[in-house]
């Protein structure tokens, strides 16, 4: 299905696994607790669509539009959303571990409490996104804008920050152990109480097992 209309359709708890619905407008669509495994909505226009609880486990987004849509607990395990416009999308609550962000637009965007471990996000803005208590652990997070983002609580262990615009970022109480932060501008970022044991430091350094607060 390429070039559809499908915009405002209500098709909650449909099953479209392996469908393609490519180059489609599909605004405001609600797509609630649908089984989408392995669908493609390439260059697709989604924006406020709504995708909660919904299967998309190795879903396809790649240079979609995407600006406020809802994945609030949604499965998007394996996805691909490379390049897709997700300007203050909510993936609260949601599973993207080991899914790829590459060069993405999520300014502004909720990963509160989201599952994102082995995920890519290199290159992505994440200006101003908040992350607080989502499991980021081994995220590749390379050259990633995360200026003024919320992170309080969230899991970096062993992740990937090399070159990461970090000036403003909270990392309050944060897990950043052995993250490597090489090349990171901190300017302004709070490490309150983050525990950051065997991290490699934004001058190369390697902080000392138990450091917490700072980089000892």
């Amino acid at each position: 299905m390429r070039r559809i209309d499908l915009s405002g359709a209500q098709l909650q708890n449909a099953t479209l696994e392996r469908a393609v619905i490519t180059d489609a407008s599909l605004d405001e669509a609600d797509f609630t607790d649908a089984n989408l495994r392995r669908t493609d909505f390439g260059a697709s226009r989604l924006p406020r669509a709504r995708f909660n609880g919904a299967n998309l486990q190795g879903a396809r987004f790649v240079s979609s539009s995407l600006p406020e849509v809802d994945f609030t607990g949604a499965n998007l395990r394996e996805g691909r959303l490379d390049s897709a416009d997700l300007t203050a999308a909510r993936f609260v609550n949601a599973e993207v571990d080991d899914g790829s962000f590459y060069n993405a637009r999520l300014r502004g965007a909720d990963f509160t409490d989201a599952t994102a471990s082995g995920a890519r996000f290199a290159r992505a803005n994440m200006e101003g996104a908040r992350l607080q208590g989502a499991d980021l652990s081994d995220a590749n997070l390379e050259q990633v804008n995360l200026e003024d983002a919320d992170l309080r609580g969230a899991n970096l262990k062993g992740a990937n920050l090399d070159g990461a615009a970090l000036s403003g970022a909270d990392f309050t109480g944060a897990n950043l152990e052995r993250a490597d932060l090489r090349n990171a501008s901190i300017r302004g970022t709070v490490f309150d109480e983050a525990r950051l044991g065997n991290a490699t430091w934004v001058d190369r350094s390697h902080c000392r097992p138990r450091s917490v607060g700072e980089c000892g």
